[in-house]
């Protein structure tokens, strides 16, 4: 018998052990089979290190077996630390490079970082950030986060009023400080700080869903221990279950392809029936385990049940100071035979000084090993993935293409109308763009060298370094290209030697090619007022692809994007071709000046079309004017 097929059987024999030890079922049993064979194709954290330092994080999704898979249905090991604390006192997170440096000893994936409702819903100043409203603070978190390769669960927790520490704000609240106000002065306003009085958590969660909708880096825990706010009385059935509910649906309204934290409140009554299960998708239970002597068997009831509704689970509490081997071994079973996910509290417990590098202490490397054989093979930062050139590869001796973009009316991207340079969306939906960057030598030849930009939310434009074809030595007229934008020529041509890095000067692109026809005319106008109205994720056959009419990327086709569409067509129609190429238009630019159908003024309402009163705009059967005479809205 072969090597391979020793381990194989060695393998299966190690699966029935494990089977008649604790009942897995038998989907569980295949889908470890199947990571098995498959593991060289599926690094089993979603996390793809790009050619230039960025990350690329995979869309995840609960199966209808209740595991956590990526697009191709590789499983997904969701390994973390509760890190940072946006909740009470002075407010805090980790920057990329602490979190970089925890990488360095400890393999993980995730972070859980708690926050205030009422912080977020009020925007109250930070001190401890120079008095940054708060939800820049919290945008700020998760970039760091992202740039350092881990996906963000967003945790929802407290929401008393008291501010954030720090400066001239002397008093540090606690994380149950509602529960103190309460017992202080037993009042119904108090009571409302409670973490049981649902509309404050609520309303943070409809913002950062709608925020956040189509960031697969971030996850939404959408209640965490819900009660009293000191942890010992949780909302009775009859009010959680539906306040639960309301919250899955907030999510899966708003962002339907991410997943929903759940905590695991009141279980048992759901287990017996007395509580019908949960609907909707994308559901993961979320389980607190604080107990030394727990075992792999006591958890096994609760994670078939998940499974047999076809949500996840996770363990997203768990540890503490408490930390002793057996607990972190039971951890490590369940992460590798049940597909648990796993989120240490907290990662200052874990290390020896909050200094870089962060060196672990005991506790740090039990769960450092634990991370490391769950993962395996592979890792939260896998070896570098080339972006693809043209032709889906990378050549040998290829060149380095470094490029800033300003995507006009997002960051600092510019508008083309104003001649501004800032002003613009700073917090895009979608953060990470392609673009082509066209080399074209002295004899018409065309070499592309296509990639991956990100938003750099520091700069307000989107950079990257793209993995070039190999380009001769010489000199090249340049021309620029991302989805949705009119290609640019640069003003100057670029000096190239072959091997060495070429920086491409920073550009700006303009908005409107809705259609990908290098032009904004009368087609491109139809298909922004086609999409009006829906959000950048509601498809329709005549709305096919709703981000490419977002022009700012706010996650809505609304008023705004109409006037800048009609602000920049009266500055440009056709983006910049290499001589000898076709630019594609649809008609002729006519004289009359266009204003939001149904409308005799200037702007276009925001509100949803077909709403009684408010005017649908129509796909107009004339023509697009070049030079609108109507005033936009600001």
């Amino acid at each position: 018998m072969s090597i391979a097929r020793r381990s194989v059987v060695a393998f299966l024999v190690s699966i029935l052990f494990l089977t008649f030890q604790f009942p897995i079922p038998f989907f569980q049993q295949y889908y470890q089979v199947k990571r098995f064979i498959e593991g060289a194709s599926c690094n089993n954290t979603g996390v793809t290190k790009n050619a230039d330092g960025t990350y690329s994080f995979a869309q995840l999704h609960v199966d209808s077996q209740g595991n956590i898979v990526d697009s191709q249905g590789c499983l997904i090991h969701l390994l973390g630390l509760n890190q940072g604390w946006l909740a009470s006192g002075g407010g805090g997170y980790d920057t990329a490079a602490q979190i970089n440096s925890f990488h360095q000893v400890i393999p993980y994936n995730l972070i859980r970082l708690n926050y205030n409702s009422y912080w977020w819903n009020t925007n109250v100043q930070v001190p401890g950030y120079n008095n940054l409203p708060f939800q820049q603070v919290l945008k700020q978190a998760v970039s760091e986060a992202e740039k350092a390769g881990v996906y963000i669960e967003l945790d929802t927790g407290p929401q008393h009023t008291e501010p954030p520490c720090g400066g001239t704000v002397t008093f540090c609240s606690s994380q149950n400080q509602a529960a103190k106000d309460y017992a202080a002065n037993p009042s119904s306003q108090i009571a409302q700080e409670m973490p049981s009085y649902p509309p404050p958590g609520d309303q943070s969660i409809t913002d950062l869903t709608k925020l956040y909708a189509n960031d697969p880096a971030v996850i939404f825990d959408v209640w965490n221990e819900p009660g009293d706010g000191n942890f010992s009385q949780l909302l009775p059935d009859s009010q959680y279950f539906p306040a639960m509910q309301n919250r899955i649906n907030i999510v899966n309204t708003n962002a339907p392809n991410s997943l929903v934290m759940v905590y695991s409140h009141s279980m048992p009554s759901m287990v017996s029936g007395q509580v019908k299960p949960y609907t909707g998708h994308n559901i993961i239970i979320d389980h607190h385990a604080y107990s030394p002597t727990q075992t792999v068997a006591q958890h096994v009831p609760d994670i078939q049940f998940d499974q047999k509704n076809g949500w996840g689970s996770i363990i997203n509490e768990y540890g503490g100071t408490m930390l002793i081997s057996g607990e972190q071994q039971v951890m490590t079973t369940l992460a590798q035979q049940y597909d648990v996910g796993l989120a240490f509290f907290t990662a200052s417990n874990l290390e020896s000084s909050h200094t870089i590098p962060i060196s672990l202490n005991s506790l740090g490397q039990l769960v450092s090993q634990s991370y490391k054989s769950v993962f395996g093979s592979s890792s939260p930062l896998p070896s570098t993935t080339p972006l693809p050139t043209s032709g889906g590869t990378l050549p040998a001796g290829s060149t380095p293409v470094s490029i800033s973009v300003g995507l006009q009316d997002i960051g600092n991207g510019g508008d083309i109308s104003t001649g501004s340079t800032t002003g613009g969306n700073q917090h895009p939906t979608h953060p990470q763009r392609d673009v082509s960057v066209l080399f074209v030598d002295g004899s018409g030849n065309q070499t592309p060298v296509n990639g991956t930009i990100r938003y750099d939310s520091t700069s307000g434009l989107f950079t990257g370094t793209l993995a070039g074809s190999s380009l001769s030595t010489g000199t090249y007229a340049v021309y620029v290209k991302s989805s949705g934008y009119l290609q640019k020529q640069l003003p100057t041509q670029v000096t190239v030697s072959s091997g060495s890095t070429i920086t491409i000067p920073t550009i700006s692109l303009v908005t409107g090619d809705i259609t990908s026809a290098n032009a904004l005319d009368l087609s491109s106008y139809n298909a922004l007022v086609s999409c009006f109205g829906l959000s950048d994720t509601q498809t329709s056959s005549a709305c096919p692809n709703p981000p490419l009419a977002d022009l700012n990327d706010d996650g809505v086709i609304d008023g705004i994007d109409y006037n800048i569409f009609l602000r920049t067509i009266g500055k440009v129609q056709t983006g910049d071709t290499p001589p000898g190429s076709t630019t594609v238009t649809d008609t002729p630019a006519p004289s009359s000046s266009p204003t939001a159908p149904g409308s005799t003024g200037t702007t276009v309402p925001s509100s949803k079309p077909g709403k009684k009163g408010t005017p649908t705009p129509t796909p107009k059967k004339g023509k697009v004017s070049p030079t609108p005479k109507a005033t936009p809205t600001p």
